[in-house]
């Protein structure tokens, strides 16, 4: 009898030790997933962070506004933190990444819809040559005045990846000649405003 009790209460001594090492397995996770591990990087090493000012658009028109310094071929990527303002909720803001003859497009709408578009100017109006991937919901992109990011990948005559939120939208090779990046701010209806933060570049050193 003796005996078969010392058997039990070694059994929940093993018991409650494997709880505890679970418990602290799930904890370590938990920290390590909330401080970032697994987050996707962005390619290569930080060279600039540009720091930016609000836009405001005007009813029913379109803003692009190129940064004066040039992209420096190679790999990298280019990260944009934005968020909208005020204004007109059917608007659209982004980031640009090609120069102003032909350019790829990733606006995000304060109502939860994005799109990746080609614009292109003819005889100096600008237009949309083609929706690459058209308007519509993404459970990654944050509604009304809430910042979100903006992830393109690029290597030299090509955008590779788009990710919003660190979260993957797009991956495939698109031609792209990369000279600037540009913000864009659009309303459909009345004027908006939109907070443009900040934009780090990074770059691949070869």
């Amino acid at each position: 009898m003796i005996q078969q009790e010392e058997v039990a209460e070694s059994s929940w001594r093993w018991v409650r030790i494997s709880t505890v090492i679970l418990l602290i397995i799930i904890a370590v996770g938990i920290i390590t997933i909330s401080a970032g591990f697994f987050d996707s990087k962005p390619i290569g090493d930080l060279q600039h962070t540009y720091q930016l000012k609000p836009m405001l658009v005007d009813a029913e028109s379109t803003l692009t506004h190129w940064l004066d310094e040039p992209m420096v071929d190679g790999s990298g990527t280019i990260r944009l933190r934005a968020a909208f303002d005020e204004g007109e909720m059917d608007s659209s803001y982004g980031l640009a990444i090609g120069n102003s003859q032909d350019r790829i497009i990733v606006a995000l709408s304060p109502v939860g819809y994005l799109t990746i578009q080609r614009w292109s100017d003819n005889n100096g109006e600008t237009v949309e040559t083609s929706q690459i991937l058209p308007w519509q919901t993404w459970p990654h992109v944050r509604s009304y005045n809430t910042e979100n990011e903006i992830w393109v990948d690029f290597e030299e005559g090509f955008v590779t990846s788009i990710r919003i939120n660190r979260e993957l939208l797009w991956q495939e090779k698109i031609p792209l000649k990369t000279d600037q990046i540009g913000l864009v701010a659009q309303s459909f209806g009345e004027q908006a405003s939109f907070n443009f933060l900040s934009i780090q570049h990074y770059l691949r050193q070869e």
